[in-house]
């Protein structure tokens, strides 16, 4: 299986996805995750990313 971001990282973990990713990073705090604000459940709910 190919563990590359489709933005050209070399790995798709948790951290790059929200912290560095091109296409997928979120743009608020990690508080605002935790706090299920508005921004951060629109952000999870339109991200494009399978989970095994």
């Amino acid at each position: 299986m190919d563990e590359s971001c489709d933005c050209g990282h070399e790995s798709r973990t948790t951290s790059h996805t929200v912290n560095e990713c091109s296409l997928r990073a979120f743009t608020g705090s990690v508080h605002d995750i935790h706090q299920a604000r508005e921004e951060a459940v629109k952000w999870i709910e339109e991200l494009d990313v399978v989970t095994l």
